[in-house]
């Protein structure tokens, strides 16, 4: 699965589950115990990927700066693309709540 369906996915998930608890005031539990246990370490992977890139990234701009390797352009291209890969995980968070 590509990273653009998964975004989707994610996105799908998470505006599903605001829709159900904004709608519903009986049956507040919408996974079972099971299906959270289930998702809370794939939730925390997905966060603990994108801090991992997210520093990589920054050092490797901090690096590249240093040995004059990289000019202005080329940083707002990597930034652009870290902003895309943490789109992700403000999708995780608003999935979390």
């Amino acid at each position: 699965m590509d990273k653009k369906n998964v975004k989707l996915y994610v996105k799908m998930l998470a505006e599903s589950l605001k829709a159900l608890n904004e709608t519903n005031q009986v049956q507040r539990d919408f996974l079972s115990d099971q299906q959270i246990q289930e998702i809370g370490p794939i939730i925390k992977r997905t966060l603990d990927l994108v801090t991992a890139l997210r520093m990589a990234t920054k050092k490797v701009i901090e690096n590249k700066k240093k040995h004059h390797e990289i000019d202005e352009e080329d940083i707002e291209k990597v930034k652009q693309d870290l902003a895309k890969v943490s789109d992700v995980a403000c999708q995780v968070m608003e999935l979390t709540g």
